[in-house]
């Protein structure tokens, strides 16, 4: 068994999936691990400004984008493109929206104008379930 967030049809509709249809229990659990910790009492005070949980299917949409992951670091872009769109929405539901509708605007662009019959652009066009959730520290 995995946690997992997003991943609909690995926890909630698996019976959906041809390959998981007879499993006899969910193969994903959807009971969160919880850690309280103590931010005062931490070096991350006064250095992060967020906090980014996002699922597989946001960091690979990224990843697809460039030839040459190593170079990518998601977790950076994802941070300025939240940070970008903080300065455009009232709440913080809508900042992770606009980042993920932001997100696959790029995928998508970058993968229409690609020629369709390249093998890469076939395999990169389609993109898993994105999940993001932010908090901002204050």
């Amino acid at each position: 068994n995995t946690r997992s967030i997003g991943d609909y049809n690995i926890k909630g509709g698996y019976q959906s999936v041809d390959v998981l249809r007879f499993a006899a229990s969910p193969p994903g659990i959807t009971e969160p691990s919880v850690r309280v910790i103590d931010l005062e009492a931490t070096e991350i005070r006064g250095r992060a400004h967020y906090l980014i949980l996002m699922s597989d299917g946001v960091y690979k949409s990224i990843e697809a984008q460039f030839n040459n992951v190593e170079l990518i670091d998601s977790n950076k872009v994802v941070a300025g493109m939240v940070e970008h769109c903080e300065h455009n929405c009232d709440d913080f539901g809508e900042v992770a929206q606009a980042t993920l509708n932001r997100l696959v605007k790029v995928h998508s662009d970058k993968f229409s104008s690609s020629v369709h019959g390249s093998g890469r652009a076939q395999a990169c066009s389609r993109r898993d379930d994105m999940t993001l959730l932010v908090y901002k520290f204050v």
